[in-house]
């Protein structure tokens, strides 16, 4: 089959700045050209990439893009210039898939030759789905999606095909689980949505009370640009937290993924607390931990029920007004039992399998030979 994959408007493939849907569609696309078809990957232009070239068997094409703006609005708009263009890139083929906001509604107008259209569903629907009538499918990677894209759309939700997102390079070398150090790790974007001032202060807690010997790292931008809540709210929680005399490491952005997964294999707690239940589908982050043994805490966000079970491979902690409570709980015991912490580990980092980039090339595979096959899909 002929595939081709348009990217957002604002961030690189390769994924030189480390965001995770450009990490795994790339390795995608590779996994897929390696089942057969023949890829070409429609991504944003940059400075150090060429327009035209072909890796590992895909085909890039690279198109104006944009930094990604502060303020929202903007940002819709530039996805919609972005769109625009990629709609004119367009090779013939079989299948397009896409992950950017306006391109599933432009999609009507193009050409039969350019194939079907899977939209990759990667944030939490917006109201946006009642008017992606030219898609043909939706790869949705959780539950909590279908179920939010149903109440949008009865006719988008009846067009959802469940496929998990992918672990993207991820060597076949297990986890060293007796390497670990005392480390609790943060990876994302340093956001309110994120948790983050939660997770300072529910480490100051667990700390004070259990954990003398452990260290707070915390790894992500906080640039607009890259979706952060800026730097200057980033420089007051560092100011915060050195006044607090707390062993807290501020790593900044590992852009870098051979370091980025040395930081995972070296901890032994994940911490993930993400208040925006309106934006998560799948985070990427807490499986990238898993896989390297680092047992995730998660909020009761409903998109982690899909790779969470509370107390087997990972803990869950009630968001509310006990939050800060309820995760410092977490975090002392994980970090005050071991034998408990290294049972967890161990399953958790099955995820090696079950979230394989080529486990899920194949199951998109599937649906695609599907997608050509009948003229309207239902599954």
């Amino acid at each position: 089959m002929k595939i081709t994959i348009v990217q957002g408007a604002f961030y690189p493939v390769p994924p030189l700045k480390g965001t995770s849907l450009e990490k795994f569609w790339h390795e995608l696309g590779a996994d897929l050209v390696r089942r057969g078809n023949q890829v070409v990957h429609i991504s944003r232009r940059y400075p150090s990439l060429p327009e035209k070239e072909i890796l590992r068997g895909v085909k890039h094409i690279r198109i104006k893009g944009f930094d990604s703006p502060k303020l929202h609005i903007i940002r819709i708009f530039l996805d919609l210039i972005y769109s625009c263009n990629a709609l004119l890139n367009l090779p013939s083929g079989d299948i397009i898939v896409s992950n950017t906001f306006w391109f599933p509604i432009l999609a009507i107008l193009r050409p039969r030759k350019t194939g079907k259209l899977m939209v990759s569903v990667d944030r939490m629907p917006r109201g946006q789905y009642k008017f992606y009538g030219a898609a043909s499918c939706f790869r949705v990677p959780s539950m909590a999606v279908i179920d939010a894209i149903r109440s949008e759309s009865a006719l988008a939700g009846s067009k959802c095909v469940l496929i998990p997102n992918p672990l993207p390079f991820i060597t076949t070398n297990p986890p060293n689980l007796q390497a670990k150090r005392k480390i609790i790790l943060f990876v994302g974007r340093i956001h309110p949505e994120k948790g983050v001032e939660l997770l300072l202060e529910a480490f100051r807690i667990a700390y004070q009370n259990d954990l003398p010997e452990w260290r707070l790292r915390i790894i992500g931008p906080s640039s607009y640009s890259f979706g952060g809540g800026g730097t200057e709210w980033q420089r007051l929680l560092e100011d915060r937290s050195r006044s607090s005399g707390l062993p807290i490491d501020w790593v900044g952005p590992i852009y870098d993924n051979d370091r980025l997964q040395t930081e995972f294999a070296q901890s032994s707690i994940f911490v993930y607390p993400s208040k925006s239940g309106a934006g998560e589908a799948l985070p990427l982050a807490p499986l990238e931990a898993m896989s390297q043994g680092s047992v995730p805490i998660v909020s009761n966000l409903d998109c982690f029920n899909d790779y969470i079970t509370h107390g087997v491979n990972g803990l869950i902690f009630e968001q509310g007004p006990s939050a800060t409570r309820n995760l410092a709980d977490a975090i002392s015991l994980l970090a005050t039992n071991s034998e408990l912490r290294q049972s967890m580990a161990e399953i958790a980092s099955t995820v090696r399998s079950s979230h394989s980039s080529d486990r899920v090339a194949g199951m998109l595979d599937t649906v695609f030979q599907r997608l050509v096959n009948i003229k309207s899909p239902t599954f």
